[in-house]
């Protein structure tokens, strides 16, 4: 029901990503009703360096998980903005847990910019919200209601 609300507070695509080794999945997702929109199965499973909520949960691992991460994965390149290379990552990653939002710009998706935030759940990461955005709609009004109504929502998630 959150992630309905979510939706219907932006009228932007909203998604809770669960992870899966080295992917992230969304488990629930609710689509913008606006014809240019970002859409997403739930059940797709795609890779965290190229995602928002894959961002915010690499931000949230451990140093030695984060190693092994960066040890056993390929950075694939989706679009030319993909982030390509560890360093890059790493810095991302660090302004990620500094601020507690990651951010895409056309990493998986041309015309798609991306915000997400992790969500804890009794101490335990339990996955991470994302709003996925067409970049021509997304100003900086947008995203700052975009920024407090993800933080709003992950909130009501950890204390349930």
């Amino acid at each position: 029901p959150l992630v309905r609300t979510l939706r219907m507070q932006l009228n932007e695509t909203v998604s809770f990503w669960v992870r899966h080794g080295w992917e992230v999945e969304p488990i629930s997702t609710e689509s913008s009703a606006q014809a240019l929109r970002y859409a997403v199965d739930t059940g797709t499973r795609l890779p965290m360096h190229a995602l928002a909520s894959g961002k915010a949960l690499l931000a949230a691992m451990p140093p030695e998980e984060l190693d092994r991460y960066f040890a056993e994965t390929k950075f694939e390149r989706f679009t030319p903005s993909t982030v390509g290379n560890e360093a890059k990552l790493r810095k991302e990653l660090e302004e990620v847990r500094k601020t507690g939002f990651a951010y895409t710009d056309e990493e998986y998706s041309l015309g798609i910019k991306g915000i997400g935030r992790v969500v804890k759940m009794g101490g335990e990461i339990a996955g991470a919200l994302s709003v996925a955005t067409p970049k021509v709609r997304l100003t900086e009004a947008l995203e700052q209601r975009t920024r407090d109504l993800l933080q709003r929502t992950a909130g009501l998630l950890e204390e349930s």
